[in-house]
């Protein structure tokens, strides 16, 4: 039997756009009235109208997802002996009269209010509280602001140094306007508010390396403060690239004397395997995806073969990193496709780092898991998220925004 999902307003009202992906949304156009008093009250905060405002407009702008039912007076009358007609029961008769016309589907109200979930269960219909799904910590909060509650924000919480949003240390603040437009961006250093700070990355190897926009603008700031950043973003977002033009800067400005890069060659998900391919071990790196990854950077596989040699770029497989202790190396290191290991082999990775290396984590667990023994709390790069946040010397950020090409970009959501 079908279900079908149907949000009362309060549930409504806590929903983002990440939230609505690939479901089908069913709600009352008593919510739609509703949420336009709300827009309009006198007696609502601000960031309550606000929330309105950007729910309205993410149901304009998807309606293929949201299913908008109209409130009629047979649903009115269907409990009007019942329930005096507020916009609670209006939302309730809208549901129990599609539940009553559609007896083939399974109706599953939503609600996060206790009156909503007594009136759905007086009429039958089977309710459900709004659980928010756990969120994958990102490195940042973005929140949206009227001006009203910027003006607040910036004369009270900034000024005073409030943690208002129970930032983590070294957690960003990302600030949107109601046109959800990136206006402002802070770090919480776990005492006060720090500006955002970032430079070009620059060297002869990969170029000046400028960010394309708030999110990489954080991360830039991320690997420059902090002595562990993980990275995590999409196929095209400029992790890697990021990642690797700050430790290619460092290596040419002598600021460490080597690049270390752990790897875990796995072929992709569901490919076709080559079996053995003869040669040293890093030999059969430079002959994996990794040898490729390095390629497309840097553009030129004499120059890698002779960073090799010369001992600037080391790579080193996880199955061998067990008893290296990178004390007095002076090196970057940088773990690539991070999702593509287990807990216990970060754990093993990073038990090899001393306190004077700066670490680069990147990766995708989202999409570009490729066995299944990395998948979910297993996932080396999701635990290392969930120890380290919180941290003095840690950062993290996601990266949102595809720059690899328009077909990179769409191909993300097949």
């Amino acid at each position: 039997m079908e279900k079908i999902l149907f949000y009362d307003t309060c549930s409504l009202l806590k929903l983002n756009e990440k939230d609505i992906q690939n479901k089908k949304i069913h709600l009352s156009s008593a919510s739609l009235e509703e949420l336009n008093n709300i827009k309009e009250s006198g007696t609502k905060n601000e960031s309550v109208k606000a929330k309105a405002r950007y729910l309205n407009k993410i149901i304009r702008k998807y309606p293929e997802i949201f299913y908008i039912l109209p409130y009629t007076y047979r649903a009115r009358d269907m409990i009007k002996d019942i329930m005096p007609e507020t916009y609670d029961s209006m939302i309730v008769s809208t549901a129990y009269l599609f539940q009553k016309s559609n007896e083939d589907k399974k109706v599953i109200f939503i609600t996060d209010d206790n009156n909503c979930a007594l009136f759905a269960r007086m009429v039958g219909l089977e309710t459900e509280y709004y659980q928010e799904e756990e969120e994958k910590y990102t490195g940042y909060k973005e929140i949206i602001l009227s001006e009203n509650d910027l003006a607040v924000f910036y004369s009270d919480f900034y000024r005073q140094n409030i943690n208002k949003y129970n930032l983590l240390t070294n957690q960003y603040l990302l600030i949107k306007n109601e046109e959800e437009a990136i206006i402002d961006q802070y770090l919480w250093d776990g005492n006060k508010y720090q500006d955002v700070v970032w430079r070009n990355f620059e060297s002869s190897w990969l170029g000046d390396i400028r960010p394309k926009d708030a999110y990489q603008r954080i991360a830039f700031d991320s690997i420059n403060r902090n002595q562990l950043t993980i990275l995590r973003g999409r196929a095209g977002t400029g992790k890697s690239l990021i990642g690797l033009a700050y430790l290619f800067q460092e290596l040419e400005r002598e600021n460490i004397d080597k690049i270390v890069m752990f790897v875990n060659p796995v072929a992709t998900k569901d490919s076709c395997k080559f079996g053995f391919l003869p040669g040293s071990a890093t030999e059969k790196i430079l002959g994996s995806q990794i040898g490729k990854f390095l390629l497309t950077k840097i553009g030129d596989m004499s120059a890698i073969e002779k960073l090799i040699y010369d001992e600037k770029l080391v790579l080193i497989p996880v199955a061998d990193c067990r008893g290296l202790d990178t004390s007095g190396l002076h090196a970057g290191i940088y773990i690539t496709e991070a999702q593509n290991t287990t807990k216990d082999m970060m754990k093993l990775i990073l038990q090899r780092v001393d306190d004077n290396s700066k670490i680069i984590i990147e990766g995708d667990d989202n999409a570009q898991v490729d066995m299944n023994i990395y998948s979910g709390y297993n996932n080396g790069l999701r635990r290392a998220s969930e120890i380290f946040k919180g941290e003095n010397y840690y950062g993290e950020v996601t990266l949102k925004n595809c720059y690899r090409s328009k077909i990179a970009d769409k191909a993300d959501k097949m």
